[in-house]
This record gives structure tokens, C-alpha cells and sequence, in this order.
């Protein structure tokens, strides 16, 4: 997939609260933070066995931080959320004793990344040979931000079709709807169709591709 956890609260730093009854509750505890390090003094499943990786994010006392490292089952490196995540991670403040959660947005994440295959006439699946993979995407890093704004979009509608929804998350979602169809007219994809690692071909979203039966 090209997006993350952590994409989606680029874009929208109070998901994790504003829809904590959406996510896939991976695993939960209590905890201690130093500097970036959160040591689990609680937690059910640990670290390893949730399946947690660079990219989930964790919310505590109502703010969510990135997970940068999963350093062992019971600790990880965490930072407040960075404009990029090459950057220096940057500490949250010292707490002790405090419960946390760590959800994620992984299926929808997965629908949107096969939406985004599909628009691009790439695979989404072993059993269509005569397409190109994912691999042929040479640029995938500029498809990251599309692809989460489609899962948000698909978070937000799930939260208004649950009659969970607010005036705030109606605007928002308006935003999204506007965000992406500009994001349809300006992203190109560089298709390797041979395997060379250098582009064949472009392809646009905002483009019909019409074949012939």
C-alpha cells in the first residue's frame, strides 16, 4: 500500500478521536514515555503479536503520535506528528501511567489502494496477468496522499451512514470530495513496462481508457 496510519493523520490530526469507533482496535494498555521511547507497562496482545509496524499510529489522553520504531514487544519510538516523516522525530512529553490505544485504518487503507490500481489499469490481484503489477508504478510516494484521502473519504461517509456525523465532519468531508478530484486532474503515473526501471509511459486518473470488446 502507498499510504499509512500515519497519512491519514497528516491529513486529519484528530481522526483517531473524532471516529475511535471506526478503527480496528489493535492492541491497548498503559504505559510510560521518555523522550520518544513508550515502554508498555500493560498491554494486550503485545507489540510483535499486533503486527505493528513504522507507519500505525498511537493515541494517548486524546492525541495521537506516529509510531517510528518497533523496538520490542513491550516498546516502541514514537514522535509527535512530523511535516515529513524523514525528519527528526520530535518527543512528546513525559507521562507515566498512561492508558493508550493503537488503532488503524488498515482495511479501508486496502480498499482505497485497490481503487487506486484499478484507476491506474495496474493488477489488483495475482489472477490478471496481462496487467501490469504495482511494481511498474515507478513513483508510488505521489500516489501516498491520494490514496489516504480516498480512505478518509471512505471513514467519514462510514461515520455518516452510522449517524455518528457533525457539522465539522460534513465539511470535511465536502473538502475531501474537492481535494480529490483536484488531485485526479494534476497526478501522473511513470509506467515501467519492461523492467528496467526507467519509464515507458504516463498515465493520468483523469483520463477514460476505453477498450474494445
Amino acid at each position: 500500500m502507498f499510504a499509512t496510519d500515519r497519512t491519514l493523520l497528516s491529513l486529519e490530526p484528530t481522526l483517531f478521536q473524532n471516529v475511535a469507533f471506526l478503527p480496528q482496535r489493535l492492541t491497548s494498555g498503559t504505559c510510560d514515555v521518555s523522550g520518544t521511547t513508550l515502554s508498555a507497562t500493560s498491554l494486550d496482545p503485545d507489540f510483535y503479536a499486533a503486527g505493528l509496524v513504522p507507519g500505525h499510529v498511537v493515541s494517548i489522553d486524546s492525541v495521537s503520535y506516529e509510531i517510528v520504531t518497533v523496538a520490542s514487544a513491550t516498546e516502541i519510538k514514537i514522535s509527535r506528528l512530523r511535516a515529513d516523516p524523514s525528519a527528526a522525530e520530535i518527543p512528546p512529553p513525559a507521562m507515566s501511567s498512561r492508558p493508550f490505544t493503537i488503532d488503524s485504518f488498515g482495511p479501508q487503507i486496502a480498499l482505497a489502494h485497490t481503487h487506486v490500481l484499478q484507476l491506474l489499469g495496474l493488477a489488483t490481484s495475482d489472477s490478471q496477468p496481462s496487467l501490469l503489477g504495482e511494481s511498474a508504478l515507478l513513483n508510488p510516494g505521489d500516489f501516498a496522499a491520494f490514496e489516504a484521502t480516498i480512505a478518509l473519504q471512505l471513514v467519514l461517509n462510514a461515520a455518516g451512514t452510522l449517524s455518528h456525523d457533525t457539522p465539522a465532519l460534513a465539511v470535511l468531508r465536502a473538502a475531501i470530495t474537492t481535494s480529490l478530484r483536484e488531485m485526479r486532474h494534476t497526478l501522473t503515473a511513470y509506467i515501467d513496462r519492461n523492467g528496467d526501471g526507467l519509464a515507458d509511459s504516463r498515465r493520468r486518473l483523469d483520463l477514460q481508457h476505453l477498450i474494445r470488446d
